[in-house]
């Protein structure tokens, strides 16, 4: 007897399309770019669903890089409907929206994504799917933990239970403050039992607490208590100083001509910066120019990446009235953790303009990994 001839795979997903119900959102499944990376950009993101009820998960898709936010929601609609969420959607998509969104937690004060623009120029790693006049999101109970490092501030990190594990909660943390480490150098501790490094099998609820340090492994029997980081809600000492004056030198970072050596002043009032003069011939004389800014126009400073070389690079952003632009530095790692401590203390006690909260709420999550070392040039 004649043997039956294996079907492909092709041949199966047909006949799984063929036997499964009419998805009326079938034409948005090419916009898929999952078989396509590496071949074509492609954009991906996590898409929550706060209506469904028999799912809690986000979408996980990727979309070609030429879908706009329309071409998006229809295709979400079309895996939502494929994974027989409930409940079931409307047919129309003006109906839906994308908008805003951290971890699922929605921001309903910022209006949805423009449907017309194409998804890729907003560059969020994670939207929620929405009707269009959904008032509210029924928010989940949360935890907040506030986890401390040493010359560098703090972090509150949200967690949705407490029986989540402490080495879950140090992976949240060392992504947070996007430490680029093999992650074992790095342990939590008890705020009020210094030098004592947490199992990371225990849970967040037989700590009794929710207020922990995150230090490096080999530092935990050199530390003094009493010089643990503190609050800048408490530390009103601190927060008096930043404002002093203070320079350091560091590397100003150029994406497409070399690095240059600058003195960086900071104050309450301005940041400085200003070209080192080199011993070099003039043909490699750096062509940096001394600029000042005014600390209102700053919008923020963070910690870019730490390197296992013991040298860290930061980004200062800055209004300048008609656009955002940055400056990427490097120094050693202390040296940079004072600054963007200094900065960030600095903006604490400095009124924010509506312009720059705006920014801050809605800006890319791609300005939060790992730095390209792209600087202003």
């Amino acid at each position: 007897p004649d043997c039956p001839k294996p079907k492909s795979a092709l041949s199966k997903r047909m006949a799984e399309v063929a036997a499964s119900p009419s998805n009326p959102f079938h034409l948005f499944s090419k916009c898929d770019g999952e078989s396509h990376r590496g071949a074509v950009p492609t954009h991906s993101v996590d898409v929550f669903t706060p209506m469904c009820t028999n799912r809690t998960a986000p979408l996980a898709i990727t979309v070609l890089a030429t879908c706009t936010v329309r071409d998006v929601i229809g295709f979400v609609m079309y895996k939502y409907t494929r994974d027989a969420r409930k409940p079931a959607l409307k047919e129309d998509l003006k109906a839906y929206c994308m908008r805003i969104c951290e971890e699922g937690d929605v921001d309903m004060e910022f209006p949805p994504l423009d449907a017309r623009e194409n998804i890729v120029k907003f560059g969020f790693g994670s939207l929620a799917f929405m009707e269009v006049h959904a008032q509210s999101v029924p928010k989940k109970p949360t935890i907040v933990v506030t986890v401390s490092m040493p010359g560098s501030g703090f972090s509150r990190i949200q967690v949705d239970s407490t029986e989540i594990a402490m080495k879950d909660l140090l992976s949240k943390v060392l992504k947070k403050r996007r430490i680029f480490r093999t992650g074992h150098e790095y342990v939590l501790e008890k705020s009020n039992r210094p030098g004592k490094p947490i199992n990371g099998d225990s849970t967040l609820a037989s700590m009794k607490t929710l207020e922990f340090s995150l230090v490096k492994e080999n530092s935990l029997q050199d530390r003094d208590p009493d010089n643990l980081s503190q609050s800048p809600e408490t530390n009103v000492e601190v927060t008096l100083t930043s404002h002093l004056y203070q320079s350091y030198q560091v590397v100003m970072l150029h994406k497409l001509r070399a690095n240059t050596d600058v003195q960086l002043g900071i104050s309450g009032s301005r940041l400085e910066v200003d070209p080192v003069q080199q011993k070099r011939s003039a043909i490699f004389a750096s062509k940096e120019k001394p600029v000042s800014y005014d600390m209102t126009s700053i919008v923020y400073c963070e910690l870019m990446e730490e390197k296992t070389s013991g040298r860290a690079t930061f980004r200062i952003l800055h209004d300048t009235g008609t656009d955002f632009k940055h400056h990427d530095f490097e120094s050693d790692a202390d040296v940079t953790k004072e600054i963007v401590r200094k900065i960030s203390l600095i903006l604490e006690s400095t009124m924010r303009t509506e312009r720059h909260r705006e920014f801050m709420a809605s800006r890319p999550k791609a300005t939060l990994k790992k730095s390209s070392m792209a600087g202003l040039t």
